[in-house]
């Protein structure tokens, strides 16, 4: 299968795109992903959420659709 890399994506994102990004990865439902991360958010008092989720947005990179990231090429 090769390197799967973790990424933000563009195409159908609300947000960032971060939990697109992390569905993708994990080849699992985006709507499951975001349902998580909204009970995450809201069981751990907000705030932990908030945050994880604004240093994924920065720290992901983002998935421009021409098969790379930075320079470097994903396995399609």
């Amino acid at each position: 299968m090769g390197n799967k890399r973790l990424y933000k994506v563009e195409k159908g994102k609300k947000i960032c795109g971060v939990c697109l990004g992390i569905a993708d990865y994990l080849n699992i439902d985006v709507t499951l992903v975001r349902l998580v991360w909204a009970a995450a958010t809201i069981f751990t008092g907000f705030v932990a959420g908030i945050i994880l989720y604004i240093v994924c947005a920065i720290i992901m990179p983002e998935d421009d659709g021409s098969g790379t990231i930075n320079g470097d090429y994903k396995e399609l």
